[in-house]
């Protein structure tokens, strides 16, 4: 175990040394509870004594001491003479305080003090109190809670020559640095282990989800001294949970919670105010653990039974320990109603713990309550964040309405679906599931319904880049909304959609429709409004908004229960760490992102359904999943590109976004191919004028979304966008630093958000993979990008992605321009200011682009600074490309004219040694960014400046002369 916060007490260990050589002894009381690491305190300082120091080492285990002062005969064995069998304890006293002063200085350590025996303790107390006078320290450690009444300790003297030295359990920040690399959260494991150092380690050894076994035997030893009806209470108080309100204590357990009072003692439980807590938590959890099976189901039983006797009982915790003890009937006949009147109050996190209690119970339902659980269940899976069950509950919803006949019902539960699959990352069946409903709206007279099916279509709009359709079917959608939750919800979603159409300027109107949603309460709007607001915030690099929507957000999402907000948030946030600079923390946070499960933990941590929110100390749980980014094929350096039809030759590439036709994409399929192949490609299956391929679209849809396989089992597939975006911004934290997996895990990224058409994933992980080509010379992943994305960049709320994937281009020797709209710092790189640009970067916070702008500069001492700024972040790949940059400032300038001895420019011989390789001018044109008509220029040139007449000639010098070209700017050699 790692030593930390244990400096001070060390010094003062020490320090009592010290006084000791100097004939001052004194005696220091070290305390703690179990595990809190007083042995390995003691182990370090014995081990850092000066060599001249004489060490006696005592331990305590047995009060009854068989033999009397055993422990200390131990300690003093290898010193004979100094304490001699059958001597009474004053003169045992004299004879150790006479060997001690003896040693000159000496150490005496007796651990477990707690465990010994009455005479050993009388002794110790009695040398406490005469041990100024000796050059010595006597070292007494106990553990607290264990020293039983009327022991000796207690008469250990308080005063100048006595220091007490209470061991505290770690902080919050001593757990995260335990933790870094184990995939759990340290806030969870804080939480569950109070910090104590022994079940911190256990714990993150074990991994999320499990009860260590070697905590399981520790709390089983601390138990066994205890009286048999303390045990058998703390056993019953274990499976109601770590806290437990007395109330409920006193009703399960026969004799009172006076039975107690031992294990109050012992530290294992304690009063707050009017509850029973195990501490640590991970206490009952332990014991709950080494229960039998059989007598966990029965101490279950008396739990609910307990509960049905009140006259209002917690139906939650009712449902809860009726299927944990098999009381079937029980939970047929109050958990559908239960749970659904719990969902629809808002209380989400009480509710998805009681549709599991259903779960195994859904075949004895009618179908028509069945479907209506379903229903239900998957939005509450959506809230938690679990999108894949999401989409596998509303699924089978769907298939009990269309056996039903329900239009009504099966209308409402494809809109659901719809949403439930695009958080999933399955936007074409997304769009057939809204296709089916929207077929079926006709014969449709409820207006929730028709809002619904908008609200759905709409969210899909938006998410696919086209968020004019978005306005209209939203801006119905709200107006056709009668249940308030449900109008606020299209109204935030409509005003974050014209902030794609109007950039920045419609920030305020989001705003706007945040505070109303919050002032009448429509939690899950304010939720999602914020989550949206966040992420604007985050494009636009607006940082001290952002910081101060998310410490208002967070807290919010993750109080109402909707998880899935509070997810994105803490995503978001974490690519905040990234701009700062805060590379470490954000690392933490994204891989925490990229994992979260599919699960609650309290889910995991049982094992099946129906285990309570209150055992889960964090809103969400972490999963030991290993990659994060999606399992797709690489796309390699990406050699084909769309043609820009309309630009004229020497254009700027800049221009590039107006009247370029839109690129199919990628693996479309063309017309007349299958609905179900084209739903798989992530084609738009709603404007499709092709058939079906031999199926219902239904049929088709649900096969290739993987919302059921070809054998007719459910498949929630996808794990949604914003697990990509972790992913993204992993690997582009990967790429700075030079990790050679980053650019396989950056293409894969890059492929499924191309094939899932959500534009935000595709200008994220497009921009996070044209990063990664720059960082590595490969101009044309860098163009591959710019040609997919940049016609779909084109509107004022994508003006960030546009501006930094043309400043992608320029560092890799494009040559672009800015355009209207563009942000300032962008803006200024566009331009070439490279001072400029750097300043603002400064301004915004993100000292990597504000080094990357120092490195393209022309002064050797800003490159310089540059190259700290890396090293300081690890960007090993960015520091790379500026030492060769810094190099090529630093070459004399007549080395450089030397390198072209036929008086070529850098451009010139670069067009050279591409005439050698037998390329035409248009492939010269493709290699190098220029327009067919520049490179004409520049052949002429050539040809002039080396006295030949053709192309041929022109190779045949290039390679007499055997010079190489420098690399284009921004490039690696």
């Amino acid at each position: 175990m790692n030593l930390l916060e244990r400096d001070e007490a060390l010094r003062t260990l020490l320090e009592a040394v010290h006084r000791a050589e100097e004939g001052t002894g004194s005696t220091v009381w070290i305390t703690g509870e179990a595990g809190i690491g007083r042995t390995e305190l003691l182990r370090v300082f014995l081990e850092r004594l000066p060599s001249h120091v004489t060490r006696f080492y005592a331990t305590c285990d047995d009060p009854a001491e068989p033999t009397p002062l055993a422990p200390l005969h131990d300690a003093f064995a290898g010193t004979p003479g100094v304490l001699t069998p059958g001597a009474d304890a004053g003169e045992v006293v004299r004879a150790l305080l006479a060997g001690l002063a003896g040693a000159r200085p000496a150490v005496l350590v007796v651990d477990d003090a707690h465990l010994a025996g009455d005479v050993t303790l009388d002794v110790l107390v009695r040398v406490a109190r005469r041990i100024a006078g000796v050059p010595a320290v006597l070292v007494v450690a106990t553990r607290d809670h264990e020293c039983r009444p009327g022991t000796g300790l207690a008469g250990v003297p308080s005063g100048a020559g006595v220091v007490r030295l209470p061991l505290r359990p770690l902080s919050r920040d001593a757990v995260r640095r335990l933790a870094e690399g184990s995939g759990q959260d340290a806030g969870d494991v804080h939480a569950l282990t109070g910090g104590n150092p022994f079940l911190v380690t256990e714990v993150l050894d074990a991994g999320p989800g499990n009860v260590p076994g070697a905590v399981v035997e520790a709390v089983a030893a601390r138990c066994a001294g205890l009286p048999q009806a303390c045990v058998e209470a703390l056993e019953q108080l274990s499976v109601v949970g770590d806290s437990v309100p007395l109330e409920l204590a006193a009703r399960v357990l026969p004799a009172g919670t006076a039975v107690l009072e031992e294990a109050e003692r012992a530290g294992l439980v304690e009063v707050r105010r009017d509850r029973l807590v195990f501490h640590p938590a991970l206490t009952g959890l332990a014991v709950e653990a080494g229960l039998p099976t059989l007598r966990r189901r029965q101490l279950h039983h008396e739990v609910a039974a307990a509960l049905w006797r009140t006259d209002r009982p917690d139906v939650t915790r009712l449902l809860r320990h009726a299927a944990a003890s098999g009381g079937t009937a029980t939970v047929r006949a109050v958990a559908p109603a239960a749970a659904r009147t719990a969902a629809g109050q808002g209380m989400h996190r009480e509710a998805l713990p009681l549709f599991e209690a259903v779960r195994p119970h859904l075949e004895e339902l009618s179908p028509r309550e069945r479907a209506g659980v379903l229903d239900c269940y998957g939005v509450e899976l959506h809230h938690a964040h679990r999108p894949a069950e999401a989409v596998t509950a509303a699924w089978q919803a769907a298939e009990v309405h269309r056996r039903l006949g329900d239009h009504t019902g099966l209308a409402t539960c494809l809109a659901l679906l719809s949403r439930h699959l695009l958080a999933a990352g399955r936007t074409g069946a997304a769009e057939a599931a809204a296709e089916e409903a929207s077929r079926l709206s006709p014969a449709l007279t409820d207006r929730e319904v028709r809002a619904r099916l908008l609200l759905a279509r709409g969210m899909i709009e938006v998410a696919v880049g086209e968020p004019e359709a978005a306005v209209t079917l939203l801006a119905e959608a709200t107006e056709r909304a009668e249940d308030g939750d449900l109008a606020a919800l299209c109204a935030v979603h409509l005003a974050a959609v014209q902030a794609e159409i109007d950039g920045e300027a419609a920030f305020p109107a989001l705003r706007d429709a945040i505070a109303g949603a919050a002032e009448a309460h429509h939690h899950e709007a304010v939720a999602a409004g914020r989550a949206l607001l966040a992420e604007l915030l985050l494009r636009f690099r607006r940082r001290d908004e952002l910081d101060e929507c998310l410490q208002e957000a967070l807290p919010h999402a993750e109080l109402h229960g909707f998880l899935s907000h509070a997810h994105t948030l803490h995503l978001l946030s974490g690519v905040a760490r990234v701009h700062s600079g805060d590379w470490p923390a954000a690392g933490r946070a994204l891989r925490h992102t990229a994992h979260a499960g599919t699960t609650t933990r309290a889910s995991a941590a049982s094992g099946g359904p129906g285990v309570p929110a209150q055992r889960s100390p964090t809103s969400y749980e972490e999963t030991t999943t290993g990659e994060p980014f999606p399992s797709t094929a690489p796309t390699g350096t990406g050699t084909a590109r769309a043609s820009y039809g309309g630009t004229g030759a020497g254009e700027p590439y800049a221009s590039g976004g107006n009247g370029m036709p839109h690129t199919p994409s990628p693996g479309g399929t063309g017309v007349g191919e299958p609905y179900e192949t084209g739903v798989a490609d992530g084609t738009r299956a709603s404007r499709r004028s092709t058939g079906y391929g031999g199926g219902s679209a239904r049929e088709s849809w649900v096969v290739a979304a993987g919302v059921r396989r070809r054998d007719g089992r459910p498949d929630g597939g996808g794990s949604g966008a914003a697990a990509l975006m972790s992913g993204v911004w992993l690997g582009r934290l990967a790429a700075r630093r030079g990790d050679p997996a980053a650019g396989a895990a950056l293409g894969r990224a890059w492929e499924t958000a191309r094939r899932g058409r959500v534009l935000v994933s595709c200008a994220y992980a497009g921009l996070g993979y044209a990063e990664w080509g720059r960082l590595n010379g490969l101009p044309g992943v860098v163009r591959e990008v710019a040609d997919a994305l940049l016609p779909r960049l084109t509107r004022p709320g994508s003006a960030p992605f546009r501006a930094e994937l043309l400043l992608l281009l320029s560092r890799a020797g494009a040559a672009t321009k800015p355009f209207p709209g563009c942000p300032p710092a962008y803006e200024a790189g566009l331009r070439g200011d490279r001072h400029a640009a750097a300043d603002l970067w400064a301004a915004a916070g993100d000292p990597y682009e504000r080094a990357v702008e120092l490195a393209l500069t022309g002064d050797v001492a800003l490159v310089d600074e540059a190259l700290a700024v890396f090293d300081r972040l690890g960007a090993s790949a960015a520091a790379r490309v500026a030492v060769r940059r810094r190099a090529a400032l630093a070459e004399p300038s007549s080395r450089r004219r030397a390198a072209h001895p036929a008086g070529l420019t850098d451009r010139q011989a670069t067009v050279l040694s591409l005439l050698a390789e037998h390329l035409t001018n248009a492939e010269i044109a493709e290699r190098l960014f220029l327009s067919v008509r520049t490179v004409d220029h520049h052949v002429a040139a050539v040809l002039g400046k080396l006295g030949v007449r053709t192309r041929r000639e022109a190779a045949t010098r290039a390679r007499a002369l055997g010079f190489r070209p420098a690399p284009a700017e921004g490039h690696p050699a």
